[in-house]
């Protein structure tokens, strides 16, 4: 089973540092306790970008493993949670933890992430 979302990635041509609002990173910091000390970037806007200060998009994929324990879980018709509970203990990436690596590297911003990845 396969999950997919694509994230707008900052125009790099007008990126710029800035903080995101408070409600934005209280929905991240659960996920990220050293959210504070990362570096935030966006893209100011420009003609490039039609003055979004977004250009392309990047592909996140959360991939269900095929493993005996998950298809346990749902033949017994787990509750979602367990079977994620399980995914993520065989080494399963959720769409927010890849989202999260795009964020650290400063190729999306947190809104984006947020927008994206919360369900």
């Amino acid at each position: 089973i396969v999950a997919r979302r694509l994230l707008r990635l900052v125009w790099q041509h007008c990126k710029q540092p800035y903080h995101p609002a408070e409600p934005v990173l209280a929905i991240l910091r659960p996920d990220v306790p050293d959210l504070d000390s990362w570096v935030f970037l966006k893209g100011r806007g420009c003609n490039n970008c039609s003055q979004t200060g977004y250009r392309g998009r990047s592909a996140i994929f959360e991939i269900l493993p095929n493993s005996e324990d998950t298809a346990a879980a749902l033949f017994a018709k787990s509750s979602a949670s367990k079977i994620r509970e399980i995914a993520i203990s065989e080494g399963m990436h959720t769409l927010r933890s890849r989202a999260l690596e795009r964020l650290k590297a400063g190729l999306t911003t947190a809104e984006e992430v947020v927008r994206v990845t919360h369900f």
